[in-house]
């Protein structure tokens, strides 16, 4: 209906387009791709195929790092010693190959994403990340 609010979409940021392999408990390399925009939420896609069939209920861990917040300097990147913004986790199936959505996800101005493999087994090189900004807008 007119006057409605609808979710209206931004264009998709590859921030991951081909990662390297991750082996359990360790973390991804840099992105491919900042995420830089005006967007409040995002939704992000993690696709990629596992060594071995994670077990039911495994995970994988996305971590936020902001850019730019003071100038040029950066928030550090997320470590083991330092898991600095968690936003959210991928719960595995119990497939090898696995395409997981992870709704609503909150974004800063410009942002960087990692991943933290918490899934027992090895997530192979060549998996993706997809980050999809959205924010709100009022149906004509």
């Amino acid at each position: 209906m007119a006057g409605e609010s609808i979710v209206v979409y931004g264009i998709t940021v590859n921030a991951v387009t081909s990662g390297a392999s991750v082996i359990n408990t360790a973390f991804s390399v840099a992105p491919t791709s900042s995420v830089v925009g005006s967007h409040v939420l995002a939704d992000a896609v993690l696709s990629g195929t596992f060594a071995v069939a994670p077990a039911a209920s495994q995970s994988v861990h996305l971590y936020r790092r902001d850019m730019n917040i003071k100038g040029v300097s950066a928030a550090p990147a997320p470590l083991a010693s330092n898991k600095n913004i968690y936003v959210g986790s991928f719960i595995l199936s119990t497939d090898a190959t696995q395409t997981i959505n992870l709704p609503a996800i909150p974004l800063s101005p410009d942002c960087e994403f990692y991943i933290e493999n918490d899934s027992g087994q090895t997530l192979n090189a060549g998996w993706t990340l997809d980050i999809k900004p959205f924010g709100y807008g009022i149906a004509p």
